[in-house]
């Protein structure tokens, strides 16, 4: 038995050395991976101020192994994510400290809570009185608050999971004016030695002009009074601010001490009720008044309670009243125990509050508001222009209410000092103007009103005659009438400058006109709005019209070209008319009747083809026509004077010869008188004018120098002869007998009449002709010139235009 027993028990023994041996080894495996302890350390002086430093020692292979990137991560995280207010120090490889410096208990509180996001209530009470003496300090928040954020962006950031804790909070301690206290993880010291006080009230009015009457009372007990005898007379005497009125009275159960003060505003207030509760640890805090339309109070007041304990948890007993302005009808008030904010609204009556607690520190937030009945109000939405508005909202209050709430608004809106923005006061009746682009009354909008009020303008950027414009508008007024006190149903009215071609909007629309309309909404609801119009480009019109008068103007150009080219051409026609018939008139007395009828007749002709043509062939074949013209007037000219205009080779013009006269041929004799060539059917010569019938009987002598002479000039003749056979026709006929003139004629040949003078007479009336027919047909190349750069300019406009 005993050595089966023994077995056993070395088995058994074995079995847990074995597992003493891995439990050892576990703990080695993980002592390189525990979380370490942080070390909390307050430092506190009598008047709050101090500093708060939270040293973290650094488990280098928790983080290597944990943390994603290391601690080259983690410090990185760390400097960019470090709060406002709280200072990181990683100068020491080995610890990170993070430094939180205040100089009131209420700047500790302010930053504490903006660092951790936590409601944080911090605590202090100084006891030095005659009825306690010691330090007092509790917080509700632990450094690991503080530092919260450390490891929340971490994991947002996927450097470590939510089992990764680098640091526990059990090592803190509190240093007050040099002497350590050891405190638990929130911060809590008690160290007070005390007498009861039976309790404190304290009553305060408001008077309304943003000053205070505060009267504090101090009920001590019989068995406190009997113990500190002549000095509680003194202490309290201690408690009495410069300017302060006090008293003390008798009770069954004790003493009361009374002290009555003023108060010019809220810090005067707050310095002064510090003195009569005998420390510097109290506070009073505006809270947002400056956007109130109407006067208000808001604020919160820490009242240090902790030189009048009331037990051994050395709370204080307090009855705090306060009595709002009476033109106020809006207030509501919260205290605070332990971090928890609780509303003491229901607690209200008759403008007063009343409040009892037990707290060695009282918080109480207070907002307060006047505020005034409206009747009546409105607003107007004009569109001036494309990017202009006015808007007008118009605020009528009641009758009982007088002049005072139209002015609070008048003076609300002054307070800004707004471009475009102005306010009148008629009675009762305040109307506020806001007047300017898209920007300035949305300034004034978001600031007076409320930050939701916003309007904007679009514009489609075509360039076509109707523009179109979108505006969007979301109007938001609930802020602006919470503050006045008033949330009935409104209408919102809108003008556009332009017709509206849409809306578009969640709220009901009555159509005033093409142009305006009426929303209704209630003051706490936000409208948004839609609306597109359409108006006329007028740079786009201005285009049109002045392309238009351009256009007009070419017209007008072009018919004025073209009526001046008509009678110019008309002119010349004119005066070529009359140059024919001047010409036929002059020579009608020179011809005889029958060439007179017959150059009538050829007139007549070329007149009438002339007049036929003009009728029948189409207007594209003018030119063709005056060729035709101009060829017959040559014609006409030719009949008339019967001559070739040999001249006007020179000028540049081809007239034909006439191939149908016919030409003298030579008879190979000589005129008896001159020894000139004869030629066939001359009766005369055409040298001297000797006839058949003149000769006359001669001398020998005479006869024998004749017929030297003869021999003589016989042998020139013939040599002429040889030289010209025959005499070609000048065109010109004798004035006596009509015959043919041939050159070289001096005397015709049919009737032995002189023809030279006619014939220098004919030449001189040629060359006047020809002058005439030269000015003419000058100014007929002049229009034919004229026309052909019209029917170009014509048709490059053509082309133009397709």
């Amino acid at each position: 038995m005993l050595k089966t027993g023994s077995r056993f028990t070395v088995k058994t023994l074995s079995v847990v050395i074995l597992f003493a041996i891995a439990a050892m080894f576990s703990s080695c495996a993980n002592f390189g991976m525990k979380t370490m302890t942080a070390n909390t350390n307050l430092q506190l002086s009598a008047n709050g101020s101090g500093s708060r430093q939270i040293i973290c020692p650094i488990n280098h292979t928790l983080v290597e192994s944990k943390v994603a990137g290391g601690k080259g991560a983690l410090d990185a995280l760390i400097e960019e994510n470090c709060p406002e207010g709280l200072n990181f120090d990683k100068s020491n490889n080995s610890e990170y400290v993070f430094t939180l410096d205040f100089s009131s208990v209420s700047e500790y509180k302010q930053k504490a809570s903006a660092i951790s996001g936590l409601a944080c209530e911090v605590n202090m009470g100084v006891p030095n009185s005659i009825f306690a003496k010691g330090f007092k300090f509790s917080e509700n928040f632990t450094s690991g608050d503080l530092l919260g954020w450390i490891s929340k962006t971490a994991i947002e950031k996927q450097l470590f999971d939510e089992s990764v804790v680098l640091w526990n909070y059990n090592q803190n301690n509190i240093i007050f004016e040099g002497e350590a206290y050891t405190a638990s993880e929130n911060l809590t010291v008690s160290d007070v030695e005390y007498e009861s006080v039976e309790k404190i009230t304290m009553a305060t009015d408001s008077v309304g002009d943003g000053t205070f009457s505060r009267t504090i009372s101090y009920y001590i007990p019989k068995n406190t009074v009997d113990k500190m005898g002549e000095s509680l007379a003194g202490y309290m005497q201690s408690l009495r601010p410069e300017g302060s009125t006090s008293s003390e009275s008798d009770t069954e159960t004790g003493k009361v001490f009374t002290t009555t003060f003023s108060a010019a505003d809220m810090n005067s207030l707050s310095s002064q009720t510090n003195i009569c509760m005998g420390n510097q640890t109290g506070y009073i805090t505006d809270l947002e008044k400056e956007g109130s339309v109407f006067p208000s109070e808001r604020f919160m007041e820490s009242i240090d309670l902790s030189n009048f304990p009331a037990d051994e948890s050395l709370a204080a007993k307090i009855e705090y009243s306060f009595k709002f302005d009476q033109n106020a009808n809006q207030n509501m008030v919260y205290t605070y125990e332990n971090g928890t904010k609780q509303d003491m609204t229901q607690n209200i009556a008759d403008g007063k509050i009343d409040i009892s607690s037990s707290l060695s520190n009282f918080i109480v937030e207070i907002d307060s508001s006047n505020q005034y009945k409206l009747v009546d109000y409105s607003i107007s939405i004009e569109q001036k222009s494309d990017n202009k508005f006015d808007e007008v909202i118009m605020l009528n209050f009641a009758e009982d209410s007088s002049d005072v709430a139209s002015n609070l608004v008048k003076e609300y809106v002054e307070r800004y000092s707004l471009a475009g923005t102005s306010a009148e006061v008629s009675g009762s009746l305040c109307t506020i103007n806001v007047s300017g682009d898209v920007q300035t009354i949305n300034a004034a909008n978001t600031t007076l009103f409320s930050a939701g009020n916003n309007l904007t303008v679009e514009k489609d950027g075509k360039f076509e005659l109707y523009d179109q414009i979108l505006v969007k508008g979301h109007i938001s007024f609930s802020d602006f009438f919470a503050k006045i006190g008033n949330g009935d149903n409104i209408k919102v009215r809108f003008v556009s400058h332009y017709p509206i071609s849409k809306i578009e909007t969640s709220h009901t629309v009555e159509q005033i006109s093409d142009s305006e309309f009426v929303i209704n909404m209630n003051a706490s609801e936000t409208v948004e709005l839609s609306l597109e119009t359409k108006r006329i480009d007028i740079l786009f019109l201005v285009i049109i019209i002045i392309a238009g008068l351009l256009f007009l103007v070419i017209v007008a150009l072009l018919i004025g070209y073209f009526i001046s080219r008509y009678r110019d051409a008309k002119s010349v026609e004119d005066y070529e008319k009359e140059i024919e018939e001047s010409i036929i008139e002059e020579n009608k007395s020179e011809q005889s009747e029958e060439e007179q009828k017959q150059i009538e007749e050829a007139v007549s002709e070329d007149t009438t083809d002339e007049d036929k043509t003009a009728t029948e062939e189409p207007a594209e074949e003018k030119n063709e026509q005056e060729a035709e013209v101009e060829a017959k007037k040559e014609n006409i000219f030719r009949k008339i004077f019967g001559v070739f205009l040999n001249k006007a080779k020179d000028d540049g013009d081809d007239i034909e010869k006439q191939d149908d006269t016919e030409q003298l041929k030579p008879t190979g004799e000589l005129c008896a008188n001159c020894q000139s060539p004869l030629y066939e059917g001359m009766k005369y010569c055409l040298k001297c004018g000797h006839g058949e019938n003149d000769e006359e009987p001669k001398s020998e002598d005479e006869s024998k120098s004749e017929s030297e002479e003869n021999i003589t000039q016989k042998s020139q003749a013939e040599e002429e002869s040889a030289k010209e056979e025959e005499l070609k026709p000048t065109g010109l006929f004798c004035k006596e007998c009509n015959a043919e003139i041939y050159e070289g004629m001096t005397f015709c040949v049919k009737c032995g009449a002189q023809v030279s003078e006619e014939k220098e007479e004919s030449e001189q009336a040629l060359d006047e002709l020809q002058e005439q027919n030269q000015e003419i047909k000058a100014e007929d190349d002049a229009v034919n010139e004229d026309r052909e750069i019209s029917e170009e300019d014509s048709n490059e406009q053509e082309k133009e235009e397709v």
